[in-house]
């Protein structure tokens, strides 16, 4: 294992973190995962090893040393707005303060490369003209958005003053096969035939597969240009929430229940249930552009939305 380039991640254990632990074993890279517990589910893999990572952020650790790439997955997800105090610190211990911790380890063990992945949610809920891009204000409306933006700052700041080359990468909601959040509540209403009232939803959502977001991290890994930037990432395609419910009925081989309903009236009930966020997060546009990262890393999505969806939602 001497002669393979060492990748450290964190998040391991976690939904993107599987698939890209997987991934760079099939690229023969030697694997080391910081995890705060010891069940990432993966076994046999002879150039997998597993560390906690605060024993990695202690003061002597070595564990960082001689790294290639570090990969920072680690996060607090699910925040609603108008969130407590005591809910927003807790955001910030994990996103920020952890983070803060893990880039000064990092910059101290001379890590030839730093890899954060953000979320599109720094930025803000929605796209109100066209497609989000790099050169936007961001505006984050949640904890998880605000403490991500921070984060991001933290290692600009940090990574800028010592030379360390950084690549940080907004992702929009994440699919793929056994992924959670709206995609898979959607798909157990498709299940359960339950009539949806939002037919005349005409809005555009930008989405990512699991193994495009994980291409593009292995293209960042592999790129000898020392390119340091904030990148949106995302699917090529954009989708509208009522065609995103026709093809996952298709895939699924059900019939969608789409209906129309005023959307007026579908708002007002939703805030009756304290479920404005998620009525937001299948009706306003969110749509981000990806053409910086494409330019600048000469990529290219490997997977199209239908076969992303296709290989996220087809009966096993």
């Amino acid at each position: 294992m001497r002669n393979l380039k060492k990748i450290v991640i964190t998040g391991a254990s976690g939904f993107v973190g599987k698939k890209l632990i997987e991934e760079l074993l099939d690229h023969n890279y030697l694997v080391i995962a910081l995890i705060n517990r010891k069940d990432i589910e993966i076994k046999g893999r002879p150039n997998l090893v597993t560390y906690n990572l605060h024993d990695a952020l202690n003061e002597g650790s070595t564990i960082l040393g001689a790294t290639h790439a570090l990969i920072h997955l680690a996060a607090k997800t699910h925040s609603s707005i108008n969130s407590s105090k005591k809910n927003y610190l807790e955001f910030k211990k994990v996103n920020l303060d952890l983070t803060t911790k893990l880039i000064n380890k990092a910059i101290e063990q001379n890590v030839d490369k730093i890899i954060f992945l953000s979320s599109v949610k720094a930025m803000g809920e929605e796209s109100l003209s066209g497609a989000l891009t790099e050169t936007h204000t961001p505006s984050p409306q949640d904890n998880y958005g605000k403490t991500k933006l921070l984060a991001e700052e933290k290692i600009r700041e940090l990574c800028s003053k010592n030379g360390a080359n950084h690549i940080i990468l907004r992702s929009p909601l994440i699919y793929g096969p056994n992924s959670k959040g709206n995609l898979r509540l959607l798909e157990k209403l498709i299940n359960y035939g339950i009539p949806l009232p939002i037919k005349n939803i005409d809005n555009g959502r930008s989405f990512i597969f699991i193994e495009n977001l994980v291409d593009a991290i292995i293209t960042s890994i592999k790129n000898k240009n020392n390119i340091s930037g904030t990148y949106l990432i995302s699917d090529n395609e954009v989708i509208s929430t009522p065609n995103l419910i026709r093809k996952m009925a298709e895939i699924k081989g059900r019939k969608h229940r789409l209906v129309n309903f005023p959307l007026k009236y579908l708002r007002y009930f939703m805030i009756l249930l304290r479920q404005k966020k998620k009525f937001d997060s299948i009706s306003a546009n969110l749509i981000v552009s990806n053409s910086k990262y494409r330019k600048d890393f000469n990529w290219n999505p490997p997977f199209t939305v239908d076969l992303g969806l296709k290989k996220s939602f087809t009966k096993k």
